[in-house]
């Protein structure tokens, strides 16, 4: 479907062979997902598609007939999942999964696997060839994980399990970028601005602009440390504090950047816990690629934890210059945010995005209106 059209999200799933295959029960048919890049979708990749029936307790041709030869009589082990979970993003699950087989063979394999994830995420099973696992749930939204059970005669059993990561946050923002590259080390920086009109880069603590230099969670740039710091104030039910004073004293109505990925793919996320009534400016810095070149960027946002505005992935280009003037930003919104929730209204549209240079942002207070890339758009 809709072959060599441009991206509408960060990725999708994908299935090359005939759809019914994916209705067998027991079917060992599964589709993959295609990743956006450079505006237009990659190979699928990760389905898998019908094979030969053989005696294993799963549909492998996916025609609806698990094991359907003769011969046929090891029974299939069972595989135990645990309840379905709900939490914070940011934070770790445990999953303990069971075995059982009514043969009284031993297992000589579990495998856990991501079947669904928020569009971006980069959650995966660890361990994933045991009995039991965990993940860090980095994105807003449904994850569905499988585990897979094999007996020693090959018989193989499969369950699943669902986690729904909810926010008590007002205002989330959410940016991931080139989904599932491979050698991505390039670093995209989202900023907050507290209202349009205010300065862009204007660090401090009481700065007008919420980024990396001083909204950050986290002080260190080791990701691993700052997810298991998140993970210790999301796990234990305390919200992250807040970091830039907008309104005295620092509380909930001020903003904090949980992760700062400097490494690629993202996500990173912004964060007001109970925002003031007013209007926000979003923003998009291309810091630097890192020889990677250009990245498509994705960016949601939600109020009162749904989803807001989703915008369609955005491919920005490398300045070459380390963060410095001849960089890339993207002002991508306004945010006003009421009582009621929240209105995005975009700072131009998919065709024609308000993107210029953090130089032009810095003297002007914003990018000049109609420019994209030094072009102006009719």
């Amino acid at each position: 479907m809709d072959e060599g059209c441009t991206c509408t999200v960060p990725e999708k799933p994908c299935y090359s062979g005939d759809p019914r295959d994916l209705e067998a029960r027991d079917g060992q048919c599964r589709q993959g997902v295609q990743a956006c890049r450079l505006e237009f979708y990659g190979p699928c990749e990760g389905e898998v598609l019908p094979t030969a029936e053989v005696c294993d307790g799963i549909d492998n041709d996916c025609n609806g007939r698990v094991d359907d030869l003769p011969g046929c009589d090891n029974a299939p082990p069972t595989a135990i999942c645990p309840p379905d979970q709900q939490g914070p993003p940011l934070a770790d699950y445990s999953f303990v999964g069971g075995y059982a087989d009514p043969d009284g063979d031993r297992m000589v394999r579990a495998t856990w696997r991501m079947v669904q994830q928020p569009g971006g995420s980069t959650s995966t099973p660890n361990p994933s060839n045991q009995l039991s696992t965990r993940i860090f749930a980095d994105l807003l939204g449904e994850y569905t994980l499988e585990l897979e059970v094999e007996d020693e005669n090959g018989g193989i059993g499969r369950c699943t399990t669902n986690l729904t990561t909810i926010t008590s946050d007002g205002l989330r923002i959410e940016m991931v970028w080139n989904v599932n590259a491979r050698g991505d080390t390039s670093d995209v920086d989202m900023h907050l601005l507290r209202a349009p009109g205010a300065q862009w880069f204007e660090d401090g603590g009481r700065g007008d602009d919420c980024f990396f230099r001083n909204c950050r969670v986290c002080d260190s740039y080791d990701e691993a440390a700052c997810r298991q710091q998140l993970a210790q104030f999301n796990n234990s039910g305390r919200t992250p504090p807040a970091q830039v004073e907008w309104t005295a004293p620092l509380d909930a109505d001020d903003p904090r950047l949980d992760l700062d990925d400097v490494e690629g793919n993202g996500p990173e996320n912004i964060n007001i816990q109970a925002p003031r009534a007013g209007t926000y400016r979003l923003g998009v810095h291309y810091w630097e690629d890192d020889g990677f070149g250009a990245s498509s960027v994705t960016v949601r946002i939600f109020c009162g934890g749904e989803l807001a505005r989703e915008f369609e992935p955005l491919v920005m280009q490398p300045g070459g210059d380390n963060g410095g003037p001849t960089t890339e930003f993207w002002e991508v919104a306004d945010i006003v945010w009421s009582g009621a929730g929240c209105e995005v209204r975009e700072r131009g549209p998919f065709e024609c995005p308000r993107i210029c240079t953090r130089g032009e942002v810095e003297s002007l207070g914003e990018c000049p209106a109609g420019m994209t890339r030094g072009r102006r758009c009719g």
